[in-house]
């Protein structure tokens, strides 16, 4: 933009927003837009007495404008418009209008790094990326939509960028924005890659019924092309895409809810499609299907692409931004810190984004203690929002995703949001996928799952202006021996291996507790591990040795397991040498599946197996336990942790942490497992005189 031109940009008021007008233009021109400021206090008559009919300070707000939507829709036509389309997520006439000045959207996308777009903006030439440009000219070419009354909030274009006060309001105001909104209209891309037998593909999916999703797989074995010639390689590229990686499209997604169009080309899919589709992929055997389909797609079209799915962009749309969306329209409680952290693995510009992006997920008691700190370092960041959550909940749960690896400097008792080494599907809440376990199972909350602490208070302080955390605690054992690292995809170096050559059980059975051990002590749901657990002990450690076995008993599922086998394989060709109570690790491990086997135990314990396994480390201790300390699976050999670090339990924390001395305070390393002393056992300990409380501080 000519700095020489009118400004576009005045300051905005305590409620006002700009918004943009698309003007219709030819198929080679630059695209046109008009960006005004509207106050969102000008409501008309009607929806005033609206809110004073329906609104309660309980009320969800998109599930509060939905209601409005089909209040108003109810007078204008006897034909409602398809819930699939564009045309169903417009104001159709002017008595749908909640304010003065008409209505607004506002768009989803990922601005990307090429700023190869141009686009004018109230007469004056503004460089836009070329995506932006590719969504507006869409946009505008759709029947003029947005040309009048219908307006568009983009944030690239209505927010002044380079004002970093007004940045940071608006930040604050992305909740409101979005949840506002009459729609969210989110923006994958222009059409190409078979996307449109992609969504084709989810729109039929959607509409399945249980019974016919169970016969689905049958169906698609006979016929393949069923959906299309390319449907499944068609949805594959579709949730490659980088709109899938960007971290603020979660928060969006969700503040927009049921009111989300997402928009490829001319394609459109009203969000309960779409997130149905997806779901759907997790019904009995078509997570499997999928992979083969997939591979014999590629084959036809010649692609040189890899034949695997890319299942994290999945996976978030299945297992987060689904159920969050419809919290978000019923009303629920907001995301505690490990759902966040999960959420921010996805992509930002800014590293302070990682806990931006993610506000309106928040309480908002800590939001608004957060967004004030937006002008401030990294580290000061992250401090603050882990003090937030600390001081909100009362709790010591935060300590449980901490460590001193990351790259923002800051204590090691602060959560670094941008520490690569957490993996999505390592947590023990972890929901399992499978045939048989009810795709959309919500989480347990974390901090139900263990109580180490007992009911111990939580008594703890901050202090040397956030540097330090003082809480009451215990320190257990020391770690005398430790599994391999692990490095790369599912792979582990034994040379990493330290040998717990003194380690004596304190267990009366060591391959149970082993067994409980590799399962967390929890299998699907939170349930605990019982004897029918044991399956573990006897799953074979090859996949040769079980394919046959699995055939023999005829289950289906297990056999379809190749591609995630060879986890099990791997982790074994690792450990099975380390020397346990006399004797190798892998002795306490048969390979022969007894006949009266269930599938559903042994599905169960694989799933569980493969879940421990990510981002931990096998760990010995002094006084004779096994249990499982954090990996650091993307650092150096010198960033992990080592024999001699200390396990405690913080009170307020509900796993053991193992942390490190150093000079006369402690580091925190993250949290630990420890067989047999994961739900009060450390309280009774204390109470017989056995171990002791003491102050602990951690830097």
């Amino acid at each position: 933009m000519d700095g020489s031109e009118t400004p576009l940009y005045r300051p905005l008021g305590d409620d006002e927003i700009r918004l943009i007008t698309i003007h219709p233009h030819l198929e080679n021109d630059l695209v046109s837009c008009s960006l005004d400021t509207f106050s969102l206090t000008e409501t008309n008559a009607v929806f005033k007495q609206f809110l004073h009919n329906y609104d309660s300070p309980n009320k969800p707000r998109r599930g509060l404008i939905a209601t409005w939507r089909s209040i108003q829709r109810a007078k204008g036509t006897r034909h409602p418009p398809d819930h699939r389309s564009m045309k169903s997520f417009t104001p159709l006439d002017t008595h749908c209008f909640r304010y003065t000045w008409g209505d607004f959207a506002a768009m989803s996308y990922t601005w990307g790094t090429d700023e190869a777009g141009k686009i004018i903006v109230n007469g004056q030439e503004m460089t836009v990326t070329k995506n932006l440009e590719d969504a507006l000219r869409e946009l505008g070419s759709d029947g003029g939509r947005f040309a009048r009354r219908y307006k568009l909030w983009v944030d690239a274009i209505c927010i002044n960028q380079s004002d970093v006060e007004e940045t940071s309001e608006q930040v604050a105001r992305m909740r409101e924005i979005y949840s506002e909104a009459w729609a969210v209209v989110a923006w994958l891309g222009p059409a190409g890659d078979e996307s449109n037998q992609g969504m084709r593909l989810l729109s039929a999916l959607s509409r399945l019924d249980d019974k016919e999703k169970d016969d689905l797989t049958a169906l698609l074995e006979e016929n393949p092309a069923m959906f299309g010639e390319f449907a499944f390689y068609g949805l594959h590229s579709l949730m490659k895409r980088r709109y899938w990686w960007r971290l603020w499209i979660i928060q969006e997604l969700v503040m927009g809810s049921k009111s989300t169009i997402l928009r490829c080309g001319g394609d459109t899919l009203d969000w309960e499609t779409f997130s149905r589709g997806i779901s759907s992929l997790y019904h009995g055997g078509l997570w499997s299907a999928k992979d083969w389909l997939l591979k014999g797609e590629m084959k036809k079209k010649l692609a040189k692409d890899d034949p695997r799915w890319v299942t994290a962009s999945i996976h978030l749309v299945h297992q987060n931004i689904r159920p969050l969306s419809e919290f978000e329209f019923q009303g629920g409680e907001r995301q505690g810190m490990r759902k966040l952290l999960e959420l921010a693995m996805s992509d930002s510009r800014e590293e302070k984004d990682k806990v931006f992006g993610l506000l309106g997920m928040m309480e908002p008691k800590i939001a608004k203690r957060i967004i004030c700190k937006y002008s401030k370092s990294t580290a000061e960041i992250f401090s603050a929002t882990s003090i937030a959550f600390i001081e909100h909940y009362g709790n010591l749960e935060p300590l449980r995703e901490a460590n001193p690896w990351g790259e923002a400097e800051t204590p090691s008792w602060v959560i670094d949001w941008t520490w690569n080494g957490r993996l999505r599907y390592s947590k023990p809440e972890s929901v399992f996928i499978g045939a048989f376990w009810t795709p959309g199972t919500p989480e347990p909350r974390p901090e139900t799952m263990y109580c180490a602490a007992g009911h111990r208070e939580t008594l703890c302080s901050v202090f040397s202006n956030g540097k330090l955390l003082k809480c009451k605690g215990v320190i257990i054992d020391k770690i005398c021996g430790l599994g391999a690292c692990e490095r790369g995809y599912f792979d582990w170096d034994p040379s990493s291996i330290v040998q717990p050559t003194e380690w004596q059980s304190v267990y009366e059975d060591t391959a149970w507790a082993l067994c409980r051990a590799m399962l967390l002590g929890r299998v699907s749901n939170g349930e605990h591990v019982s004897k029918r657990h044991c399956a573990l002990l006897s799953l074979p450690r090859t996949y040769e040795a079980a394919f046959k076995q699995f055939e023999a008993l005829g289950w289906t599922w297990m056999k379809e397991q190749e591609a995630y086998y060879f986890r099990w394989v791997r982790w074994h060709q690792a450990h099975d040498e380390i020397s346990m109570a006399g004797k190798p690790l892998g002795d306490y491990f048969t390979e022969k599946i007894p006949c009266n086997a269930s599938e559903f135990d042994y599905a169960e314990v694989f799933l569980a197996a493969d879940r421990t396994g990510m981002g931990r480390r096998l760990m010995f201790t002094s006084r004779g336990y096994i249990g499982w300390a954090p990996d650091n699976p993307y650092g150096s050999l010198q960033d992990q942790i080592c024999v001699g670090d200390m396990v405690c339990v913080a009170y307020g924390c509900s796993t053991p942490l193992i942390i490190r001395r150093v000079e006369d305070k402690y580091h925190v390393l993250g949290e630990a497992y420890i067989e047999g002393l994961m739900d009060g056992e450390v309280i009774d300990l204390v109470e017989k005189g056995e171990l002791f409380e003491e102050e602990l501080i951690f830097s």
